[in-house]
């Protein structure tokens, strides 16, 4: 398999699972502590919680049951490496951890480099893509190059997360200063996590995984950049491309200044011709 046709295979399967996302649906009231909670998740929040709690939730009630159920031992569906069987753990065995400790701290390192994605590309797509990308192609590797097994936990995925947030903040031009500055914070809050995961203590720690996960979530931030130099105005993004079927009109203008960061064309439209709204 040559890196022409492996690099034409990442690409399929990174916009396959883009398109495979779902819709931006419109933003929603709420109140109390949950109206906190949405605040903080920006535009469209209720989607963007049902993500990354969806997946939490999956991995805690996962290793509840391993827990409570003796014997269970869920770690042995893990990822054996060469092994047939093995391969289809790829799907399953990120949402498998062996204790409180290790999904504790995945479950930290998820909430933030998921809420980053999401402020860095205002996209509902975005964050199951990359996800959905890494967790897959990653899991190949490992199963791969991997040694013995299993190979358990979301370490890799989320070091995917981590390296495309700082390949898209640094490989987009020109560089946006907000989205640079928050790469380097993140990469000192966690910096010490990621590498911790490189240079294990513990022989138990699986660094193959983190190294995957890393190198496919730079493969995706390429992939990405690469998609939005081919479309018009992609560099300036936070949202892909948002079609209106609808022409903006002189007395739609008042009310769409008032929000900020929205180009409006008011030249008429030509016959079923659609306007293209940039989200800078």
């Amino acid at each position: 398999i040559n890196a022409e046709y492996m690099g034409t295979l990442s690409e399929c399967l990174f916009f396959f699972a883009m398109a495979m996302a779902p819709e931006p649906e419109p933003p929603v009231t709420s109140s109390g502590a949950l109206k906190c909670l949405l605040l903080v998740m920006g535009k469209h929040p209720r989607p963007k919680l049902a993500m990354l709690l969806g997946l939490l939730a999956a991995m805690w009630v996962l290793l509840m049951v391993d827990l409570v159920t003796p014997g269970m031992q869920l770690r042995q569906y893990g990822i054996w490496s060469r092994r047939p069987l093995g391969l289809a753990a790829v799907l399953w065995a990120p949402l498998i951890h062996v204790g409180l400790l290790h999904l504790g701290g995945n479950s930290v390192c998820l909430l933030l480099t998921g809420r980053a994605i999401f402020t860095y590309h205002d996209s509902l797509r975005l964050f199951p893509a990359v996800t959905g990308f890494v967790w897959l192609s990653s899991g190949f590797l490992v199963w791969l190059c991997g040694v013995g097994g299993p190979h358990v936990g979301l370490g890799g995925t989320v070091f995917g997360h981590f390296t495309f947030i700082l390949g898209t903040a640094f490989l987009v031009r020109p560089i946006q200063p907000r989205n640079a500055a928050l790469a380097v914070v993140l990469a000192v809050v966690l910096g010490g996590t990621m590498l911790g995961g490189l240079m294990p203590d513990d022989a138990r720690l699986s660094w193959i995984g983190y190294v995957c996960g890393g190198v496919m979530g730079l493969v995706a931030a390429g992939i990405y950049v690469r998609h939005l130099r081919s479309i018009p105005g992609g560099q300036k993004y936070n949202e892909l491309d948002v079609v209106a079927n609808t022409q903006a009109t002189l007395e739609d203008v008042p009310a769409a200044a008032a929000l900020p960061h929205v180009v409006i064309n008011t030249q008429p439209a030509a016959p079923n011709e659609a306007e293209v709204f940039h989200y800078k």
